[in-house]
């Protein structure tokens, strides 16, 4: 990703005159949005993968290991400036929920 940031940085110096600033500020925004989107989507689907193999694992220990890592991956996601903190917080509090839900079962 950082590749295509530095890249579009390049497009931008070099044709930025060739459309009205207003063009210019709403390709920006979409640029941002995916960028923050993709810094997003890295860490959820990383932990929604855990997820998946940990509702198809048999034993409760093997199911905390993975819901574990998801929380793990959700955690990393927090500490990168780029990814929307709304998105990784709802999922947490859906990590969180399933961890106890695992926690308080037989």
């Amino acid at each position: 990703m950082a590749l295509v940031k530095s890249s579009y940085e390049e497009i931008k110096c070099d044709y930025s005159r060739l459309v009205t600033h207003e063009t210019m500020a709403e390709i920006d925004d979409a640029v941002s949005e995916c960028f923050q989107k993709f810094n997003t989507n890295f860490y959820t689907n990383g932990a929604k993968a855990h997820l998946e193999k940990a509702e198809k694992l048999k034993t409760k220990k093997s199911k905390i290991k993975y819901a574990s890592l998801a929380m793990e991956t959700i955690l990393e996601g927090f500490d990168n400036p780029d990814s929307e903190k709304g998105v990784l917080e709802k999922m947490r509090k859906e990590v969180e929920m399933y961890l106890q839900s695992l926690e308080e079962s037989n």
